[in-house]
């Protein structure tokens, strides 16, 4: 579970931020080997949009900067624009 959040985390990263992020898919698991009913989906889209950015595997400096231009959760990332995150320091 927690590498699809790290790479639904990716995704956003390379949505707002970075062109040409590279993305080591051999650590992702198919959705598909992971047998989860489709309720069960709804359910966990949920949990990763409230995760910590603690939680996720990213880097330390990664990580402090997220925290020091406040945001603390994936949905926090979510919400913001490319340009409010290309202004950030330390992003």
């Amino acid at each position: 579970m927690l590498q699809f959040a790290g790479e639904v985390l990716a995704s956003y990263a390379k949505l707002f931020v970075f062109d040409d992020l590279y993305i080591d898919k051999s650590v992702f698991v198919e959705m598909e080997d992971l047998n989860i009913e489709s309720s069960a989906t709804v359910v966990d889209e949920t949990n990763i949009k409230t995760m910590p950015i603690d939680a996720l595997p990213l880097s330390e400096r990664t990580r402090n900067a997220l925290i020091k231009n406040q945001i603390l959760y994936v949905e926090d990332l979510e919400k913001k624009k490319k340009a409010e995150l290309l202004l950030m320091k330390g992003v």
